[in-house]
């Protein structure tokens, strides 16, 4: 009975998904053919995608969607706009892909596609560039009759995939620090060199704050089966994600009224409207992802997960229900990231911290550099292991070696990738030309995977088997089995590696002190590319061969010509202090900083000054928009008042999707208050609205000290002011905060905010920052008077339209070539403190 229950679940699941899926975006049935892709057209779809994402967005007006924009309140987060975007550059690639395989599959002469603006402008994007060759049926979008079936289907799913598990009574939470998934596993496939566990040191992190899981991969992916069971066997703790139940008062008053009553109801507020099919799939995306991750809340606390990679849109996804939850959300990228190719594959960062080994992965890296953190090759260490355990290692893999050990990494070919059947096959001749050469040294070849060996081109296919086949008859030639060893162990015992094309393992040997060699018939961009071809890069197997045996013969060390500085690029420390520095950010709960921007419309001498534009937007949208370019800042807030004349002051914010909160006029005290502990703030930084040339960088560096000085109460730009007006900023703790909003009772501190603070240093701690020297505060770069308009202005016509995020020291520039400009508004006084 419990089987046949099961069946019928799933046989409900496919059902509901298959109906809120309609074929224009469940681009699997279409069954492209995977054709080799022309370097042409794979070098336009890295240069183009984000920005035909951008271009989409834009010329739909997404950037406004109500639907998006009320998913964001609803999930009080910034991120879903950005999963919308990731989404839409996932769904072009796979679709322009389609379009690319049709065009060369004379069988297929058509091309099914729901007629709705998203597949149109792909069609005229692809058209323009290469000639559109495939014919297309277009299929009218839905009707009202079955868009509202797919709401009530939608409804049905949700309801579904959150009790299909069972349903928790008592909400019992387990705690850990940290949480991450099982992909390597214990044993075997890395043994105890390279696992699962690598972050547990017994002093930061111990055995017991970690927990691991495995996801829905589990079912169909070996590796991931694998490190379940071993995870299971290791005595650390561990959960099945699917299986996890649900909690009851999660699912009445989080699930319900989010996800149906918030999600639903947003969606039918598209529900005619050209991109309503877009959104519907977007939000099923969500909730297929989301979901699951709720269900993890409901069981177990921690304060982060670490994650591999950053490929899918499902982690914008996951990060969203982990920052609701208030758990950091960090994700590290382990290989060579620094080809320039597929740079749309890091796209719309939406995550806490994205760890990279050095400043030569940041290339193509989309999203607020703040995120970035370059730690180093955390794995060093692992290799060290091997290093250290050479013998034993060597003697496991069964490896009766002489001379030096040669290893080979071949890699993936073929569809969407520079690399063609022929390099793939080459590479492996390669091996067999440095075997026969060599044979007084060993060869070990580390296949990726040698049942993609099957989809090679009959002619290829036959040559490939003979080279397996000689190779496998000579005594010195390993082909080692990659289900049972890793790469960490095959780099360790090595002298040498060449990696096909220009891929992971031999950057990793080089970072590790081996030598490493590229065969790279692809010419991949590069950074080594520039200086190091033809030194340790080749397109020639007769040339790589001879370096081979300069290198094994006469001592030869290439890696010599990599300047240290060039090494640290690809690896920011030479020691392991990265995953020290992993460690502590994993561990550490890290303070929830916020600013606070205060404003209204009844400004009494500019009446109305916030919403003045400048360059086509009001001064609070240039604020915002400075503001968000902050390193440390986890949300921004506006506070304005209750008044009806500030109505236009919500609309904006709900435009642009920014946090909003309405309080009383003249206690502008109160209305900070009760802001931060709404958004649950530890840090506030106080800006006003009369700064349209705030500078993101100054601001950041006050958050940056006051951070680095948490024992202090306070800390200002203005207390000894060396700026100018216009450039403040004001740090302080909830604690702070909270004290003065009991202790101030003079009007002029309620409606100023700060003056208890710094009126009184005996009873605060207080600091001010000083940027530098100089003394600047002769200008005025607020806005108070038409006159303070009018320089602000000239400023913005001056600076913006070449550089959005123009700094004071771009002003500075500007001033210097027109120092006239100054005098516009000079003579303005300050109004003063009552």
């Amino acid at each position: 009975m419990k089987e046949i229950f099961y069946k019928a679940i799933g046989k409900l699941k496919l059902f509901l998904i298959k109906q809120l899926r309609p074929i224009s975006l469940n681009l699997e049935l279409l069954a492209p053919k995977n054709i080799q892709k022309r370097p042409e057209y794979l070098c336009w779809l890295n240069d183009n995608l984000v920005s035909f994402t951008e271009e989409y967005f834009t010329e739909n007006g997404l950037d406004n969607s109500y639907f998006l924009n009320r998913m964001g309140a609803v999930f009080n987060t910034t991120r879903f706009k950005i999963l919308a975007k990731r989404w839409v550059v996932d769904y072009y690639y796979a679709l322009f892909n389609i379009f690319y395989d049709y065009s060369f599959d004379g069988a297929r002469l058509k091309l099914t596609l729901e007629d709705n603006p998203l597949n149109r402008f792909a069609v005229r994007k692809y058209n323009l560039q290469f000639g559109f060759k495939v014919k297309i049926d277009w299929r009218c979008s839905a009707g009202s009759k079955k868009n509202f079936f797919s709401l009530v289907l939608l409804t049905c799913y949700i309801i579904f995939t959150s009790l299909k598990s069972g349903i928790k009574l008592f909400a019992r939470r387990r705690n850990f620090k940290v949480m991450r998934e099982a992909i390597w596993g214990f044993y075997d496939t890395g043994g105890y060199f390279f696992h699962d566990d690598f972050l547990v040191d017994q002093d930061k992190l111990k055995k017991e704050d970690l927990v691991l899981f495995s996801r829905l991969a589990i079912e169909w992916c070996n590796s991931r089966l694998k490190a379940y069971r071993d995870a299971k066997k290791s005595g650390y703790a561990h959960f099945y994600l699917p299986s996890l139940p649900i909690d009851i008062t999660q699912f009445l008053f989080r699930i319900v009224p989010k996800y149906i009553f918030g999600g639903i109801i947003a969606l039918a507020r598209e529900f005619s409207g050209p991109n309503f099919s877009l959104l519907q799939n977007i939000y099923w995306y969500f909730i297929f992802y989301g979901l699951t991750y709720e269900k993890i809340f409901s069981n177990f606390t921690v304060l982060a997960e670490l994650g591999h990679n950053y490929f899918s849109a499902s982690h914008i996804a996951e990060s969203i229900i982990c920052q609701n939850h208030k758990v950091q959300y960090y994700l590290m990228h382990w290989s060579d990231n620094s080809v320039a190719i597929n740079k749309f594959a890091s796209s719309f960062l939406g995550c806490d911290k994205y760890f990279l080994w050095g400043k030569a992965h940041v290339r193509g890296v989309e999203g607020r550099q703040d995120m970035l953190m370059t730690t180093g090759y955390i794995f060093k260490c692992f290799i060290k292991d091997v290093m250290n355990n050479r013998i034993k290692v060597i003697a496991d893999m069964n490896i009766d070696h002489k001379g030096k050990i040669i290893s080979f990494f071949d890699e993936s070919f073929g569809n969407a990738c520079l690399m063609t059947e022929s390099h793939f096959v080459n590479f492996w001749e390669t091996a067999l030309k440095v075997a026969e050469l060599e044979k007084g040294n060993t060869i070990v070849i580390k296949p990726k995977e040698l049942m993609r060996a099957r989809s090679l081109s009959d002619g290829l296919k036959n040559k490939f088997n003979s080279i397996r086949e000689q190779l496998g008859k000579m005594p010195n030639v390993y082909i080692l089995d990659s289900s049972r060893w890793s790469f960490i162990e095959i780099i360790g015992i090595s002298d040498i590696v060449i990696t096909q094309g220009m891929t992971t393992s031999a950057t990793i040997a080089i970072i590790c002190g081996v030598e490493g060699l590229y065969f790279d018939q692809a010419n991949y961009s590069h950074p080594f590319s520039l200086y190091l071809r033809n030194k340790i890069i080749f397109n020639d197997s007769g040339e790589l061969a001879e370096k081979i045996h300069s290198i094994v013969s006469d001592n030869l060390q290439p890696i010599k010509n990599i300047p240290e500085l060039s090494l640290r690029e690809y690896d920011a420390f030479s020691d392991e202090r990265g995953l020290r520095v992993i460690r502590d950010i994993l561990t550490k709960p890290r303070s929830r900083v916020g600013i606070i921007i205060q404003a209204r419309m009844g400004s009494t001498r500019l009446p109305g000054k916030v919403m003045l534009h400048l360059e086509g937007k009001s001064i609070l949208e240039h604020i915002i928009e400075r503001l968000r370019h902050c390193r440390y800042v986890d949300e921004i807030v506006l506070a304005t008042t209750v008044n009806e004349n500030d109505n236009i002051l919500e609309m904006l914010a709900r435009q642009i999707n920014l946090k909003i909160f309405r309080g009383d006029e003249e206690d502008v005290l109160s209305r900070y208050y009760l802001a931060a502990k709404e958004n649950n703030f530890d840090i506030i930084t106080r800006i006003t609205s009369d700064c349209p040339v705030i500078d993101h960088e100054i601001t950041d560096k006050v958050i940056e000290f006051y951070l680095k000085n948490l024992h202090l109460d306070y800390i200002s730009n203005v207390l000894n002011r060396t700026l100018p007006r216009g450039l403040d900023a004001e740090v302080f703790s909830f604690q702070t905060l909270q004290r003065v909003y009991k202790e101030a009772h003079l009007d002029y501190e309620r409606e100023h905010v700060t003056p208890h603070i710094y009126l009184n240093p005996q009873k605060f701690k207080i600091a001010n920052f000083k940027l530098n020297d100089k003394d600047f505060s002769h200008y005025r770069l607020t806005v108070d008077t038409r006159e303070d308009f009018e320089l602000i202005s000239i400023i913005y016509k001056r600076l913006y339209t070449e550089k959005k995020d123009f700094t004071f020291n771009d002003i500075l520039g500007l001033f210097a070539k027109e120092p006239d400009l100054v005098k516009t508004n000079q003579h303005i006084k300050q109004k003063v403190l009552q």
